[in-house]
């Protein structure tokens, strides 16, 4: 494994095509018994659904589902990726950071910034279909 599995940890392998959360996820302020479902499923599902969006944006978008380096994307699915992926660097567009006072670069954030936003639709979905 390429990381301390002693550390909380969650992450997309291009090469491998998956998603991997280390065990120790499962435990607080990630999941504890008592907490409402939604709360578990809130959060779990986040945490899955930003890793798993790695695969449509930025490297994990040019790696089949073998890890091999290709393009496999159709430009009509490329240019679907594209138009909101604008929205979202024009959301984070002049922005600043509140703590450092420093100017966020939208285009170095955005696969962060995306996957966040995926993340938590991929969650609001699961919990919608469970309800």
């Amino acid at each position: 494994w390429p990381h301390d599995l002693t550390k909380v940890n969650a992450y997309y392998s291009p090469l491998e095509n998956s998603a991997v959360l280390t065990a120790v996820i499962l435990q607080h302020p990630f999941y504890s018994f008592g907490l409402p479902s939604s709360v578990k499923m809130g959060t779990l599902g986040w945490i899955l659904g930003h890793e798993l969006n790695h695969a449509f944006y930025g490297p994990g978008s040019y790696h089949d589902e073998y890890g091999n380096k290709r393009d496999w994307w159709s430009q009509e699915a490329r240019n679907n990726f594209t138009r909101p992926g604008n929205c979202v660097r024009g959301l984070y567009q002049d922005q600043i950071e509140e703590k450092t006072c420093m100017k966020i670069n939208e285009n170095n954030t955005f696969n962060e910034n995306i996957a966040d936003i995926e993340g938590l639709e991929t969650a609001f979905e699961v919990r919608m279909r469970v309800i």
